[in-house]
């Protein structure tokens, strides 16, 4: 083979190759204010207008198209695959929950405040996060500053969890009810009947049972549904002491479906325990307790009309 036809060995490279690490070198050299703008190459940040242009439409077209397709799921959404009767959230009916929450139960000993300031705490956490000035509205039920745990009277917070769009269809006669609806529902519609309203029964397990207090009612006014206005509180007089009291709170409406196998799902149910054991060493009060009292003492007169809690008693079944 000729000699001129020979190529001696050794690494090789790529003309595409080469010319690109000669370009990251010619930019690297550039100084910074170049970079910005180039006016020998007519260049802002590397890019020629044509350049910037270019992926300016790019861009533009690929948010457009986007926009449209989104925007006719949403579409599809609202005004096809949605009733107008039913609200827009993914959560179709509001959930019940109590406060305190019941993680197992609730076991206190009156005048001991070991027991009974976090319980204290967990119920005006809850009240000063609703802004609705209800360390006020519910101020009946807390006469001895720890919401009745202190004297035996301990008070219950029964509260729909609020959905955005949701409106109650309410049973307004007793009639209406279904025919599972407790005995003691209709007379209470009966009474509190004329506007509509979701309606708040109680069962429980004990006997003697516990005498019931509701304030405002046994209902939810369906007015405006937040604040206070989702929230019902319960007084429990009588308790019997050294035994578990088992509590099943359920809500009425034609549209929020009572399912008993899961908790919070038309119902919510909570058990507690009133003992009478020694003594416990007392903590200190937390910031809620603190910002309680602050809030009593700044609030302005109390804006809502108000009227005396309800008692309402359970019938014992007839044998």
């Amino acid at each position: 083979m000729p000699e001129d036809m020979m190529v001696p060995a050794g690494p090789y490279k790529l003309p595409k190759q080469f010319r690109r690490e000669q370009m990251r070198r010619q930019k690297k050299d550039l100084p910074w204010s170049k970079r910005v703008f180039d006016m020998d190459e007519k260049k802002l940040f590397g890019r020629t207008a044509w350049a910037w242009l270019r992926i300016t439409l790019f861009y533009l077209t690929l948010y457009i198209i986007i926009s449209i397709i989104a925007g006719f799921w949403i579409l599809l959404f609202k005004y096809v695959l949605i009733s107008k009767d039913h609200p827009m959230s993914a959560k179709k009916t509001p959930g019940v929950s109590l406060v305190p929450h019941n993680s197992t139960t609730i076991s206190f000993i009156p005048h001991e405040p070991a027991t009974i300031y976090p319980i204290a705490d967990t119920i005006e956490e809850f009240l000063l996060s609703l802004k609705d000035n209800a360390m006020d509205f519910f101020s009946d039920f807390n006469e001895d500053e720890l919401w009745g745990y202190k004297t035996g009277k301990p008070c219950i917070f029964v509260r729909l969890n609020k959905v955005i769009g949701f409106k109650p269809d309410t049973y307004d006669t007793p009639e209406e009810l279904p025919k599972d609806a407790p005995s003691e529902l209709v007379d209470i519609i009966r009474k509190h009947g004329g506007s509509p309203r979701i309606w708040l029964s109680y069962k429980a397990n004990s006997k003697p049972s516990p005498t019931i207090l509701y304030y405002p009612g046994p209902f939810f006014d369906t007015t405006r549904m937040s604040g206070v206005e989702r929230v019902v509180a319960v007084q429990l007089n009588n308790m019997p002491a050294n035994v578990d009291v088992e509590l099943d709170f359920k809500v009425w409406a034609r549209n929020i479906p009572i399912e008993d196998r899961y908790n919070g799902k038309g119902h919510a149910r909570i058990t507690l325990h009133m003992n009478t054991q020694a003594a416990l060493k007392a903590p200190e009060r937390n910031r809620f307790a603190v910002a309680r009292d602050s809030e009593r003492k700044n609030a302005p007169g109390k804006e809502r009309s108000r009227a005396k809690p309800i008692t309402f008693f359970i019938k014992e079944p007839s044998i």
